[in-house]
């Protein structure tokens, strides 16, 4: 698990990948006014490097001004497109669980949100990259749990 020093420069890493920039809009000045009234109003109860600053989004601006946004295709670059694929990204695709075998994750059971249909989708890797409240669900709806630490004291 990365902490501090290496989880920053992950982040940083991240933020390069995505082209993250607070600058993909123009400056307004309705938009500033908003940001001196919330900075005003809530500058006593946010931490330090959490105060309130314009929207960070994940969008590169070419020379023309025309706005291209970051996803999956700008982190895998041509691991995406190129021959042979190494794994697959599905559209409108819900991962229900992930299929577990003896302590090892050996594939998915995914819906088809257009159709509805449930199917299993066997795999030698599984990687969970959802958000801070799906990653959690989804391995909840899997039965995986963390590793119980006991602790053993001596009276």
């Amino acid at each position: 698990m990365a902490e501090g020093r290496e989880w920053d420069e992950l982040i940083d890493q991240g933020r390069r990948l995505l082209a993250v920039t607070t600058e993909a809009f123009p400056r307004t000045r309705q938009g500033e006014a908003i940001l001196r009234t919330l900075a005003r109003e809530l500058a006593a109860e946010l931490p330090e490097g959490r105060k309130v600053q314009r929207m960070p989004l994940a969008c590169r601006l070419d020379d023309d001004g025309v706005r291209h946004w970051g996803g999956t295709d700008v982190v895998l670059g041509p691991l995406a497109t190129d021959p042979p694929p190494t794994f697959e990204l599905r559209a409108e695709t819900l991962c229900r669980r992930i299929l577990v075998d003896g302590g090892r994750a050996t594939g998915v059971l995914l819906q088809d949100r257009r159709t509805g249909d449930e199917y299993t989708v066997p795999a030698r890797a599984v990687v969970v990259g959802c958000d801070s409240f799906r990653s959690p669900q989804l391995l909840w709806a899997s039965r995986i749990r963390p590793r119980s630490s006991t602790s053993s004291s001596s009276a």
